[in-house]
């Protein structure tokens, strides 16, 4: 009988080679971590640095502006690019004390307004929005909606839901059929509340990033899909969302189990 052969170094077969591989991996990304917030470290010292160089008053000002300027984006849904901050209202010379600036004027934001500044990423883009903090029965006693921003809102969540029951991610053609059965359609036609459904759902939701529209290559044509956005992945509570599902089908929150176990996940 001939003897078993030895697994050569290097094989998959989980012998020394591979153990030092996956120990050097990890130490290379625990030095990646930590690089990372050795850097931002810095990154905030250095802003605290140059906004402590600033005229008091000029900090006042800038902080003031900043919280104008979002607060003015907010009321129209529309992300404030970081390069257009920079550019309308810190200014280039003042530029190094962003992050200070920023956190000065969130500050301000959440002891005032209840709303926190979170930064969100598309592709290689950074924005900002600010993000409502009270809790939601404070919020309907503060906030008096108009018919149409509650239209607005209804419409988002109809659509936000659908995308989260498909599993995060639906074909525009498999929305706009569910769509359909609510007598909502893409044809340009003016709805009675909504107005122009077919570009807010595939513009203005996009634009104000409570949506991702993506294009994939379909046979020899393409096709497009959407997923949640990254203001929607920041603002929105999943499990409300189901609830508020359950209430509009006239089905028991229960009915959604799966769903709420997937999403209770997440939060």
């Amino acid at each position: 009988m001939s003897k078993p052969k030895k697994p050569k170094r290097g094989s998959s077969s989980g012998g020394p080679s591979t153990s030092r591989a996956q120990a050097s991996s990890q130490q290379e990304d625990r030095a990646e971590e930590m690089e990372s917030t050795q850097t931002q470290t810095q990154r905030d010292s250095l802003s605290k640095k140059n906004f402590d160089q600033m005229d008091p008053k000029l900090q006042e000002k800038k902080v003031c502006e900043v919280v104008r300027y979002l607060l003015c984006a907010q009321g129209r849904s529309v992300p404030v690019k970081k390069k257009e901050l920079i550019d309308k209202v810190i200014t280039s010379q003042h530029s190094r004390a962003l992050l200070s600036i920023l956190s000065h004027a969130n500050d301000r934001l959440q002891e005032v307004f209840g709303l926190e500044i979170k930064k969100i990423k598309r592709g290689s883009v950074e924005s900002i929005i600010l993000v409502n903090k009270l809790p939601a029965s404070l919020t309907g006693e503060l906030l008096k909606w108009s018919k149409a921003d509650k239209s607005r809102v209804g419409l988002l969540s109809v659509v936000l839901a659908l995308i989260m029951m498909k599993q995060g991610r639906m074909s525009e053609e498999h929305l706009w059929s569910c769509l359909g059965r609510l007598k909502l359609s893409r044809d340009g036609m003016k709805h009675s509340t909504f107005g122009d459904v077919g570009r807010i759902i595939s513009k203005e939701f996009v634009e104000e990033l409570y949506l991702d529209r993506e294009k994939q290559v379909v046979g020899d044509g393409h096709a497009f899909s959407y997923r949640w956005g990254p203001r929607a992945n920041e603002e929105v509570d999943r499990v409300n969302l189901l609830q508020f599902v359950a209430e509009t089908y006239g089905a028991d929150v229960a009915t959604w189990q799966r769903h709420f176990e997937q999403t209770s996940g997440q939060d």
